[in-house]
């Protein structure tokens, strides 16, 4: 991983500049899986953008921290315990997996349960169970680290999912009214998505330029070389 890392981070850019950056959000299901998502990275980037998507291993973390929370409002001490520990492994595989990479890769980006709950509040309360207070949350950190738009997938009629899109417009306007777009995907084709996502793809590239978003990063070894 260490060497993939450094080998992705010395990839040129084509143009010099970087493209905006679109955080994937939304029910952990359907944003993992390209069909159930209408392929959504792949039109993206077709449309010039690059993708941040949170891991799969958020949810495992989530499920743990509710391991938690249930067993102290139950107050089930070996629950509690059980818990800890599972979260200690959790973070000590984390840890090694980030070591690898920590150089050459945006950790910041990386956001933490605890960072997506303390953020969500505004929206939706953080024991809300479920995508929510998790995709609001990560979003309202990413928004403060580079991102250019935030995408967010949900089940066609999905209640979590109507939830967000009815906060984003408040989202948006507490975030440099920052581009936001929510696909309700049924496994349907829809002529209209491609013309949608053109155009927030448009307003996109213009809010990376104007908050000069397309800045390549330097990092430490490319620093380093430099002298």
């Amino acid at each position: 991983m260490e060497q993939a890392a450094k080998e992705f981070a010395a990839i040129p850019l084509s143009n010099g500049y970087r493209k905006p950056l679109i955080a994937i959000v939304g029910e952990i299901f359907m944003r993992d899986n390209a069909y159930c998502s209408a392929n959504m990275v792949t039109r993206l980037e077709a449309l010039g953008a690059e993708t941040i998507m949170a891991p799969f291993s958020e949810w495992l973390n989530y499920s743990t921290y509710r391991y938690w929370r249930d067993s102290l409002w139950k107050g089930d001490f070996f629950g509690l315990f059980k818990s800890k520990l599972q979260a200690f492994s959790q973070d000590l595989t984390a840890r090694k997996i980030h070591k690898a990479v920590e150089d050459v890769a945006e950790m910041e980006r990386d956001v933490l349960i605890k960072e997506m709950l303390d953020r969500c509040g505004k929206y939706v309360h953080m024991n809300y169970d479920g995508d929510p207070p998790l995709s609001l949350g990560a979003a309202s950190k990413m928004a403060n680290e580079g991102i250019s738009g935030v995408v967010a997938i949900l089940p066609f009629t999905c209640m979590p999912g109507t939830l967000i899109a009815s906060v984003s417009p408040l989202f948006r306007k507490d975030h440099n009214n920052i581009p936001w777009e929510n696909i309700a995907y049924d496994g349907q084709e829809d002529a209209g998505l491609e013309t949608r996502l053109q155009a927030f793809m448009h307003q996109a590239h213009e809010y990376a330029r104007i908050n000069e978003l397309t800045k390549p990063r330097v990092w430490k070894e490319q620093v380093i070389s430099s002298y």
